[in-house]
């Protein structure tokens, strides 16, 4: 079941994200799930590296491992990172898609999607999705 994670209908932002299988850690208890991000510019202007992409769970404890993403900040669940990457220029018009991603680790695995997602300071429209069921 896919669910907008924003409800603007202009939006020039947009991210797709689809979760991995979650497990847990029996030593802390903590459940651990893959998120990964398809993100597209649809703005007239190329949005060129390096810019940031922000997203927020109060559920969220901290976020691992992440690829083409680098962590900036991470508190009260809010995650702050920057996307560096040369080839990672999102162009206008959607003509690509950039993917990013990381682990999060959560205490309430029913409780991992996140409430907004911005790229440089535009919020973003898309849908969730998951890998495995």
């Amino acid at each position: 079941m896919a669910l907008a994670i924003a409800h603007t209908a202009d939006a020039e932002c947009r991210a797709d994200i689809a979760l991995g299988r979650a497990w847990e850690d029996p030593d802390t208890n903590a459940t651990y799930v893959a998120m990964h991000l398809a993100l597209r510019n649809f703005d007239e202007a190329d949005l060129e590296v390096p810019y940031d992409v922000a997203m927020e769970n109060d559920a969220w404890l901290g976020i691992s491992d992440a690829w083409n993403f680098n962590e900036t900040l991470f508190a009260r669940g809010m995650v702050v990172g920057t996307v560096v990457a040369p080839w990672a220029n999102l162009q206008a018009e959607g003509q690509n898609t950039v993917e990013v991603g990381y682990v999060v680790k959560t205490a309430n695995a029913t409780d991992i999607i996140p409430k907004y997602v911005n790229v440089d300071g535009e919020d973003c429209v898309g849908n969730i999705t998951r890998l495995v069921t």
